[in-house]
């Protein structure tokens, strides 16, 4: 699974390329339909729409960022963050073996059938399971957008500093940074969603998380 992740800033966007590193792109790159999280809403299949690149190396990819922008509005600082999901930049290849490729008479037909019915359910389980693993993804950006809108909260009449946007945006741009290595960290330890123990670890772990982050 490979991710992409968004920041929008302000007035400005920013695309978190590799951890530390830093990029201004104009801000109509972002797709006008997509999906912002929700406790409720969770991924499916359909919602990856994107077209799959021919240099396709893993089975998904999602498009996730962190929105953020800020205003001050009689002297109080009025935040919204959002965790969202691009499903036109998102792309979903799944499991592409055809069970009769290779079948060319009835025998074969015959003694493929029951191993069909059985692969068939095999590819049923394992996409479930690459589902669960993109949704932690989507989970895990939106227990960094509820860490940013507390550490934004938590600032001492931010509207009366002058750099108060340069202040905003450093918290941002910190905690989205810590998020992308979080996200590698994720897939690394569970062989993107492959490692069924790890994997299970990571989902009982975030789910506790969810229940107190907001």
């Amino acid at each position: 699974m490979r991710i992409a992740l968004f920041a929008l800033v302000a007035t400005m966007s920013v695309f978190c390329v590799p951890p530390g590193a830093l990029a201004q792109v104009p801000a109509s790159t972002a797709s006008p339909q997509t999906i912002e999280w929700s406790p409720i809403q969770r991924l499916s299949r359909l919602d990856f729409r994107g077209e799959i690149p021919d240099t396709a190396k893993y089975q998904s990819r999602s498009w996730i960022r962190i929105e953020a922008s800020w205003r001050c509005i009689s002297g109080v600082l009025n935040t919204t963050i959002r965790a969202v999901f691009d499903p036109a930049r998102s792309w979903w290849v799944g499991s592409q073996w055809n069970p009769w490729e290779d079948v060319d008479s009835r025998r074969k037909w015959l003694s493929r059938s029951r191993a069909d019915v059985e692969n068939k359910r095999h590819i049923a389980l394992s996409e479930a399971d690459l589902l669960r693993h993109e949704q932690l993804h989507f989970d895990l950006a939106e227990l960094t957008a509820g860490k940013i809108r507390r550490r934004l909260s938590e600032l001492q009449e931010p509207c009366a500093m002058p750099d108060r946007d340069a202040i905003v945006e450093r918290v941002v741009v910190q905690l989205t940074d810590e998020f992308g290595k979080e996200q590698s960290v994720y897939d690394d330890e569970t062989a993107h969603g492959t490692k069924a123990p790890l994997q299970q670890q990571w989902e009982a772990r975030v789910q506790r998380a969810l229940k107190d982050h907001r």
